[in-house]
Protein backbone atom coordinates (compact mmCIF):
# COMPACT_ATOMS: atom_id res chain seq x y z
CA UNK A 1 0.00 0.00 0.00
CA UNK A 2 2.60 2.26 0.53
CA UNK A 3 4.23 2.01 -3.11
CA UNK A 4 0.62 3.07 -4.51
CA UNK A 5 0.60 5.94 -1.75
CA UNK A 6 3.95 6.92 -2.88
CA UNK A 7 2.64 7.17 -6.61
CA UNK A 8 0.23 9.54 -5.57
CA UNK A 9 -3.08 7.37 -4.86
CA UNK A 10 -5.40 6.00 -2.72
CA UNK A 11 -5.56 2.40 -2.36
CA UNK A 12 -9.04 1.82 -1.36
CA UNK A 13 -10.02 -1.85 -2.94
CA UNK A 14 -8.44 -5.49 -2.40
CA UNK A 15 -9.43 -7.79 -4.61
CA UNK A 16 -8.74 -11.48 -4.06
CA UNK A 17 -10.34 -15.03 -4.25
CA UNK A 18 -12.42 -17.29 -1.19
CA UNK A 19 -9.17 -18.96 0.05
CA UNK A 20 -7.64 -15.71 0.29
CA UNK A 21 -9.99 -13.27 2.08
CA UNK A 22 -11.04 -16.85 4.47
CA UNK A 23 -7.40 -16.78 5.35
CA UNK A 24 -7.32 -13.49 6.06
CA UNK A 25 -10.55 -13.19 7.89
CA UNK A 26 -9.81 -16.32 9.97
CA UNK A 27 -5.92 -15.26 10.90
CA UNK A 28 -5.35 -14.61 14.79
CA UNK A 29 -4.38 -10.89 14.59
CA UNK A 30 -7.94 -9.78 12.53
CA UNK A 31 -10.34 -12.39 13.93
CA UNK A 32 -11.45 -10.77 16.85
CA UNK A 33 -12.29 -7.48 14.97
CA UNK A 34 -14.65 -8.99 12.64
CA UNK A 35 -18.46 -9.14 13.36
CA UNK A 36 -19.59 -12.60 14.37
CA UNK A 37 -19.84 -15.11 10.88
CA UNK A 38 -17.58 -12.89 9.33
CA UNK A 39 -14.60 -15.44 8.72
CA UNK A 40 -16.48 -16.92 5.98
CA UNK A 41 -16.87 -13.59 3.68
CA UNK A 42 -18.70 -13.23 -0.43
CA UNK A 43 -18.53 -10.26 -2.39
CA UNK A 44 -17.78 -6.92 -1.06
CA UNK A 45 -16.92 -6.29 3.02
CA UNK A 46 -15.02 -3.79 4.53
CA UNK A 47 -11.72 -4.84 5.34
CA UNK A 48 -10.68 -5.27 8.54
CA UNK A 49 -7.48 -3.17 10.26
CA UNK A 50 -7.96 -0.88 7.14
CA UNK A 51 -10.65 1.69 7.27
CA UNK A 52 -12.26 2.94 4.13
CA UNK A 53 -10.47 -0.48 2.40
CA UNK A 54 -13.00 -2.68 0.83
CA UNK A 55 -12.33 -6.46 -0.16
CA UNK A 56 -13.72 -8.13 -3.18
CA UNK A 57 -13.98 -11.59 -3.36
CA UNK A 58 -13.48 -12.72 -6.85
CA UNK A 59 -13.84 -16.03 -7.82
CA UNK A 60 -11.52 -15.71 -10.73
CA UNK A 61 -8.60 -15.18 -8.53
CA UNK A 62 -5.99 -17.85 -7.64
CA UNK A 63 -5.69 -18.85 -3.80
CA UNK A 64 -2.26 -17.35 -3.69
CA UNK A 65 -2.92 -13.31 -5.25
CA UNK A 66 -4.62 -10.57 -4.25
CA UNK A 67 -4.57 -7.17 -6.18
CA UNK A 68 -4.73 -3.84 -4.38
CA UNK A 69 -5.55 -0.87 -6.08
CA UNK A 70 -7.10 2.43 -5.81
CA UNK A 71 -10.56 2.14 -7.69
CA UNK A 72 -10.30 5.83 -8.87
CA UNK A 73 -8.23 5.07 -11.46
CA UNK A 74 -10.00 2.03 -13.36
CA UNK A 75 -12.51 2.87 -16.45
CA UNK A 76 -15.36 0.48 -18.29
CA UNK A 77 -14.39 0.51 -21.27
CA UNK A 78 -17.89 -0.28 -22.80
CA UNK A 79 -17.73 -2.36 -26.33
CA UNK A 80 -20.43 -2.82 -29.32
CA UNK A 81 -23.55 -4.33 -28.27
CA UNK A 82 -25.50 -6.59 -30.58
CA UNK A 83 -28.91 -7.96 -30.13
CA UNK A 84 -30.03 -10.65 -32.22
CA UNK A 85 -34.22 -12.63 -32.09
CA UNK A 86 -34.68 -16.34 -33.07
CA UNK A 87 -37.81 -18.40 -33.42
CA UNK A 88 -37.26 -22.37 -32.45
CA UNK A 89 -40.55 -23.83 -34.87
CA UNK A 90 -39.95 -26.85 -32.89
CA UNK A 91 -41.01 -24.97 -29.38
CA UNK A 92 -43.22 -22.45 -31.11
CA UNK A 93 -40.81 -19.93 -29.27
CA UNK A 94 -39.25 -16.96 -30.12
CA UNK A 95 -36.07 -15.12 -28.28
CA UNK A 96 -33.80 -12.92 -28.19
CA UNK A 97 -30.13 -12.55 -27.01
CA UNK A 98 -28.17 -9.17 -26.36
CA UNK A 99 -24.83 -9.31 -26.10
CA UNK A 100 -22.42 -6.51 -24.66
CA UNK A 101 -18.95 -6.56 -24.58
CA UNK A 102 -17.09 -4.16 -21.89
CA UNK A 103 -13.83 -4.26 -20.62
CA UNK A 104 -11.69 -2.71 -17.64
CA UNK A 105 -9.03 -0.03 -18.54
CA UNK A 106 -6.53 0.90 -16.20
CA UNK A 107 -5.67 5.15 -16.59
CA UNK A 108 -2.31 4.49 -15.37
CA UNK A 109 -0.05 1.41 -14.23
CA UNK A 110 0.83 2.67 -11.07
CA UNK A 111 -2.84 2.04 -9.73
CA UNK A 112 -2.81 -0.91 -7.87
CA UNK A 113 0.03 -4.24 -7.38
CA UNK A 114 -0.44 -7.80 -7.38
CA UNK A 115 0.44 -9.53 -4.48
CA UNK A 116 1.39 -13.31 -4.75
CA UNK A 117 2.02 -15.64 -2.31
CA UNK A 118 -1.05 -14.37 0.13
CA UNK A 119 -2.05 -18.26 0.92
CA UNK A 120 -0.46 -21.35 0.64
Amino acid sequence: MNTIVGNHFRPDTVAFGSRGSTAYTSNDFVRGHNPPGAQTVEGMFPLPHYPGVTGIVDFGFTSTEAIVYDKAGMLLGEGPTVAESFRDPHSGADGYVIRQWMETKLTTADIGKRITGIHA
